[in-house]
Parts: structure tokens; sequence; C-alpha cells
């Protein structure tokens, strides 16, 4: 198949900044780019395509962005885990509604998530959950999308909602190594680099006991795969480490030589400014979610610490039970105006760093960077366009300096993306799913939420969480 878009101007992510050129085409061949650059020289090699798209009045072509984190069947708890304190998130919000989560809530949830990221600009989805091989048939192998897929292995005894606020967590060691197991024939099933991989992922050191998740690290290592886990994510994880192992996460997986490039660490929060030189030491590959932390957690992510130490990082969005959307556009926002906070430094991470996070240094930090990440021949024809004739993206303008490069990250929503291609195939076009009813998907996430909360009501109303007491006081 052949592709031809020509576009007002790309953000190729070539060289040191954004790649910036103008009057921009990228021509695509099964899959890989053949010819992206100046429309003149693009048309020099392209011919007859099945796929043209003419978007040159102000279509921005540049790479899918890369979502590195995301858990997304949880979509089907949006809205009901906001707005609590740290310590009852995942207890009394999270944990209450998806013990009772089957596959057709996982399936509903997933989609409807999946479908959001990819409409607004997201062609690398990181997805992290149970029942993964379900998602990986039914969702990105059904619709030829990119995934980066991590099956969860926990060895929780019971569902947190069960277990004392301060009582040590139990495990159950026969759970972590079926989980382990899953894992495993996650990957032998579907890793085919680079339309679908596999990483390995033992949920947190404080839900995986030090013995397994060292099995998990060693087969990792053998086999060349990347494991992907939360690391230091906040006070509730501490004060189990801490009662556990008398240390903290990032000191006890140094201590253990646990720490490494393979080592993808999502959130890292609760890591000091000793650990975090320690992980950036070791190579250790960090992926940040600013929004979902600091709505679950009221604390920002150290991102533009780890940056200033050398470290790599990806950009996630998380889950929808936490940041409420799934749109790597608004995290961008997010992501400097945070960290300008955070560093009280308004030139930290300014918006051609962040757009490089979402894109080629994302694609670093996955190990993707060979295939994805940047417009340039003998890539993966993975790209979006965005309309910059919408009047939140204007005036638009090339010199002194090009302004849309700071309005792509500061005023953009996402829903400026108006096509969207995966490996040179069109899946969004002129801001519509192609190859799915959006409308059914929308239903069905609505019949299975109805669902799964008819299942949850009561003991998400019996654990009394924030949530539940702004519902009794009238304030929701």
């Amino acid at each position: 198949m052949e592709l031809l878009v020509r576009g007002w101007a790309g953000l190729t992510m070539c060289g040191k900044g954004v790649g910036a050129v103008e009057n921009f085409s990228i021509y695509v061949e099964d899959g890989v780019i053949v010819a992206a650059g100046r429309d003149e020289e693009v048309m020099r090699v392209a011919s007859k395509s099945d796929h043209y798209y003419d978007v040159r009045d102000k279509g921005l072509i540049m790479p899918g962005l890369i979502d590195a984190h995301m858990h997304t069947q949880l979509a089907i708890a949006r809205g009901f885990c906001q707005d609590v304190p740290e310590i009852e998130w995942m207890r009394k919000t999270v944990s209450p509604i998806m013990k009772y989560v089957n596959k057709k809530h996982v399936l509903a949830g997933s989609i409807l998530a999946v479908l959001e990221a990819l409409k607004t600009g997201t062609t690398t989805l990181g997805d992290y959950g149970h029942r993964m091989s379900l998602l990986a048939r039914e969702v990105y192998a059904k619709y030829r999308l990119r995934a980066v897929l991590t099956e969860t292995i926990n060895s929780l005894d019971s569902s947190l909602s069960d277990i004392g606020e301060d009582e040590l967590y139990p495990f159950d060691i026969e759970r972590g190594y079926r989980e382990f197991d899953a894992a495993k024939k996650l990957h032998n099933d579907f890793h085919k680099p680079p339309k679908i991989n596999v990483m390995l992922g033992p949920q947190a050191l404080d839900m995986v006991p030090l013995d397994l998740l060292k099995e998990i690290t060693e087969f990792a290592r053998e086999n060349d795969v990347m494991i992907h886990m939360h690391v230091a994510q906040g006070d509730r994880e501490r004060r189990q480490i801490k009662k556990r192992y008398g240390d903290s996460t990032v000191k006890i997986l140094y201590r253990e030589n646990i720490l490494g490039p393979n080592l993808l660490a999502a959130h890292c929060h609760d890591a000091s400014d000793e650990e975090l030189k320690i992980m950036a030491k070791n190579n250790v590959r960090m992926v940040s979610c600013q929004r979902s932390i600091a709505l679950i957690d009221g604390v920002v992510p150290p991102l533009a610490k780890y940056l200033s130490l050398g470290g790599l990082s990806a950009l996630g969005t998380d889950q929808a039970a936490g940041n409420n959307n799934q749109s790597l556009f608004t995290e961008l926002k997010f992501v400097c105006l945070l960290n300008k906070v955070l560093m009280r430094d308004p030139t930290a991470i300014p918006a051609w760093k962040v757009l490089r996070l979402a894109t080629i240094e994302g694609a670093m930090a996955i190990g993707l960077d060979d295939y994805l990440g940047s417009l340039e021949e003998g890539k993966r024809g993975d790209f979006i366009v965005v309309d910059l004739k919408r009047l939140n993206l204007n005036p638009v303008v090339t010199r002194p300096v090009r302004n849309y490069i700071f309005n792509l990250v500061y005023s953009s929503f996402g829903n400026e993306v108006t096509h969207v291609f995966v490996d040179g195939e069109p899946k969004v076009i002129e801001g519509r799913v192609i190859f799915i009813d959006e409308d059914s998907v929308v239903d069905r996430a609505n019949e299975m939420a109805l669902d799964l909360m008819d299942k949850a009501a009561g003991g998400y109303i019996d654990i009394d969480s924030m949530m539940v007491k702004y519902h009794r006081e009238g304030l929701i």
C-alpha cells in the first residue's frame, strides 16, 4: 500500500530540536517512510498512491505520539476515583470496583480508551494490566494498532480494599507465579516487533515478593525483554516497603542489581534526589505521568530533575480513573506547567523538549527508536496531522520565530488532530475513526459501566471513601 500526504508544515524530530520544515510532505510504501521533507523533493519520488491526502491548508504533519504508560481497561471506572486522599485512591476507590471486573468490562473500557488516545494523536499505546492477551487479540492485533503490552504480575492475596490501612499486604506466592507464566505466554504469543511489543510487569515492589522480582529480572535479561514497573509511587508504597524491608524501593532495587537500562520505571515521585541520581547512573528509563500523579498524590513527579541528571524518559497518561482522559496532548501542557512550578523555573521543560519526549525520546525510552519517533526514511509510517486553523492555535506565524510550536503545546487539547496513520494505514480521517463505529463503542462502554457499578456499588459505598462522602453530603 502507498500513502502520500502533502502538508503545510512538518515536525520531523530529526536533529536536536523538533526539526520543523514548512511546505512538508511524506510518502510511505508498505508501512515504511520512503521520503519525508519539502514537498518538491518528496514529489520527485512519490508515485500514484492508494491513499492521497492534501492538507496544505494549515495541516501540520508530525510523528504519532507515544504513550508509554496506560491502563486502558480502567476507563470503565472513569469519574469514580477522583479527589480523594492518596491513601484512599487504590484501597477505597479503584479496588472496590475492579474486584468485580470481568472480560466484558475490560474490553469495553479498553476500546473506549484506545479510540480516545488514537483520536488525540497517540499511535503507540503502552498498555498495562491483567487480561492483556485478550486485548492483544481483540483490540490491538484485530485493528492493526501499535502497542507495547505489559501483563500485570501481582502476588497480593486479596483486594487492597479488604486490607487494613496499616496492615502488611499478604502475599499469595502461587498467584504471583501464575501471573508470571501469563506474562511469559503473552510474550511468546504476541511479541512481534515493531507492531506489538511485550514487556514484563511486576506491578510494584510492595505487590511482588523480592525473590519473584529477581526471577523476573533474570528472565528479562536472558530474553532481552524490558521490565515495566511502578517504582517509588507514593506514601502507600513507602509504608509497605519500609515495614517489610526496612529501606526504600530504589535502594533495595539497587542493592539487588535490578536497576538497569531494561527497567522502565513508572512515576518515581517518592524517590529522593539521591535515589534519582542512582537511577540515572544505572541508565534506568523513566516514564512520567504528571497529571495522574498530581491528581492522585497531590505531588509533581520529578521529571525535570531526572532529565537534568541525564536520565532518559517517556510520558504516559496513566489511566482515566486517575487523570480522567487519555489525551497525550493535554498531558504535554501539564508536563511543562507542573515542572516549571516544581523547579521554580519558567524555562524548565520548554515546548520543543516536551514534544520530543512524546515522540523520539519516548521511542528511545521504550527501545523502539529504530522504528518510531521521527519522520525520516526507513522508519515506520506512524504520523498525525494537526489542523492549525483551529481558533485556539491561531495566529500562526513563522517569523521571526515559529510560534505554532508553542501553541501546539500550550493551546491544544488533542481534538485538533484530524488524521492518524499507523504503518501508513489510515486510522482516523477528518477526525473520525474509520475502522469501527464510535457510537457503538460509547454505547457499549456505558452499558458495561452500569453493569459493573450495579455489582460494585454496595462495597464501593460501604468502604466510605471521600467520593462517597461528597455524594452523601449532596456536593456531587
